[in-house]
Formats: structure tokens, C-alpha cells, sequence
């Protein structure tokens, strides 16, 4: 996938989805299959527009993000989407206007066609929406494809319900959201090496800036290194027995051995198996956390 910027984008003929797609979740998805389906119809090639920054820290409601960096780039490129094209959320483009928006993409990118979300709003004041949006292709000759809501259980599908579900620990019905395990990627760091006294070596990861750090507590997860899945048991909080400075992510790796310090792992959670809690001493610590390697190997996660 090409990875441009907004200024150093060329005129092409190109498709693309528009959105913030912080995620990349089941909803997100519909809106880049749109792209890739109507880029073919076209002979075009499906690309992306969002932003490289959060918009939220501009607009004063700054929100966790789901994936942050390289995160949402891999889940893009593995949607298959072809280009991918960074727009900086400045003050000047808070305060454009959509309509000045709008003209000011079709002269720079000239689409052969857009496409986005049900609730995809804009500009100004978020006052572009997509009926906005349908007009103006319509007078430009740009198709533009809008994607009605995707519901689950009733709500629809959004980055909103999923941090909702996240914060309460209610990791699978994220998951089933998001149409994969919400994850940390992030560099292996140096711990205070308890593990080794407790038996139960881990790989200590701190959470990048601004991404979205899941209720506190155990949870049965997987760890991939060297493009291979291995079963674990992640702690995420601070470690109230033996404290820690900020929140990391805490993995015990099933049926692994190695030096992993400094390198780069993927950890995605699975399910939730209990709250963080603080124990009376480190054999009661160590018999809990056998329990729970027990517990992720029968598969008895209720």
C-alpha cells in the first residue's frame, strides 16, 4: 500500500473512502469494500483519505484511539486498499467550510468516485454530511457511494461502542465489533524480572501514546512472533502487588522461550478472565497466575 500525504498527492484516477476509521472495524470495512467495488467498475484505483492525527485533539474531545500508527496502516493494507493518503488536521482545515473542502479534493485528487459511512460528516462546525457530499459529486461528475448503518445487537456498529465495550471488559463483544482481536503491537521493555522468581517469565509492553488501554484485569490472549500465534495470559493495569509506574500490558507466552527484549510483538486479547487485584504475598500471586495458565490451556474461560 502507497502512503502519501495530502499535499504530496498527484491527480489520479482514483476511488476513495473517506473517514476518520479508527479500528478499522466491521462497519469501517463495508465503506473500503465499497471503494474497492466501485474502483473496479471504474478502472480506478481504491484508495483511502484520513488523517494522520486524531481530529478529536483539535476539537476538544479528545477520545483513546483503537489503533494507533502502524496499527491502522496494517489493517488498511491487509482490506486491500492500494493507496493510502494522509490528511493533517490543522486549525486552518477545522475551520474550512465543507463546501471549500470538498472543492478544493476534487481539484487536487480529482476522484473518479467517493464513497463513506451513513454518519460521515465534515467541515466546519461537521456541518458536510452525505447528502452534501452526493450533491456535489452529482454536479462534478463524481460518483459518490454512501453506506447505510451496520447494526449488532441493536446499536450500530462505531469506534464509540467499542471503547465502551473495552472499558468494561467485555472483550469478545468488541471483538465480534471489530471483526478481529483488538490488539497492542508495540516493542518488548525491560520489567523488574519477577517473572523469572515466579517461574512464569513475561514480555512487559507499555501502551503507545493515545491508544485506548482496555479495563485493568487478566485476560487470556495470544502473542505472535516470528508470524506465529502462541496462547498467553496478559495482565493489563498496574500490577498492584508489585506496582508498576503507568499501565502496561503484562504477557506470560505459552510454550515459548527467548529473549524478546527490544523486539517487536503483536499481543491480541481474547477474553476476560478476571480482575487485576492485589495478593497478600507472591506465592499467593504465583498460585493464581497457575491457575490461570490452567484455565487458558482447558479452554475454560466462563
Amino acid at each position: 500500500m502507497k502512503i502519501v500525504s495530502y499535499e504530496e498527492a498527484r491527480q489520479s484516477r482514483r476511488v476513495l473512502a473517506l473517514g476518520a476509521f479508527d479500528g478499522v472495524h466491521t462497519a469501517h470495512r463495508q465503506v473500503l469494500e465499497c471503494a474497492r467495488t466501485l474502483a473496479a467498475r471504474l478502472g480506478a484505483t481504491p484508495g483511502v483519505l484520513t488523517f494522520r492525527t486524531d481530529p478529536s485533539d483539535l476539537l476538544g474531545a479528545r477520545q483513546p484511539l483503537l489503533t494507533v500508527g502502524e496499527e491502522k496502516e496494517a489493517l488498511l493494507a491487509a482490506a486491500d486498499m492500494e493507496e493510502l493518503i494522509y490528511l493533517a488536521f490543522t486549525p486552518a482545515r477545522r475551520d474550512q467550510s465543507a463546501e471549500a473542502f470538498l472543492s478544493e479534493l476534487a481539484a487536487r485528487l480529482t476522484p473518479a468516485g467517493l464513497c463513506c459511512g451513513y454518519n460521515f460528516h465534515f467541515g466546519r462546525a461537521a456541518a458536510g454530511d452525505a447528502a452534501l457530499l452526493a450533491a456535489f459529486g452529482r454536479r462534478h461528475g463524481i460518483e459518490v457511494v454512501c453506506q447505510p448503518e451496520i447494526g449488532a445487537g441493536g446499536a450500530p456498529v462505531s469506534a464509540t461502542a467499542i471503547r465502551a465495550l473495552l472499558r468494561a471488559g467485555r472483550v469478545e463483544e468488541a471483538n465480534r465489533l471489530l471483526g478481529y482481536a483488538f490488539f497492542l503491537r508495540g516493542p518488548v521493555i525491560s520489567g523488574r524480572h519477577l517473572g523469572h522468581v515466579l517461574g512464569t517469565p513475561t514480555i512487559n509492553q507499555a501502551f503507545p501514546a493515545g491508544k485506548l488501554v482496555p479495563k485493568y484485569g487478566v485476560y487470556a490472549a495470544q502473542a505472535q512472533i516470528g508470524g506465529k500465534w502462541y496462547p498467553g495470559v496478559a495482565n493489563i493495569g498496574v500490577k498492584p502487588t508489585v506496582g508498576s509506574d503507568a499501565p502496561l500490558c503484562e504477557t506470560y507466552i505459552l510454550d515459548f522461550s527467548g529473549d524478546l527484549y527490544g523486539k517487536m510483538v503483536t499481543v491480541r486479547l481474547l477474553h476476560f478472565l478476571r480482575e487485576e487485584r492485589r495478593f497478600a504475598d507472591l506465592d499467593e500471586l504465583k498460585a493464581q497466575i497457575a491457575a490461570d495458565v490452567a484455565a487458558v490451556r482447558a479452554g475454560n474461560l466462563e
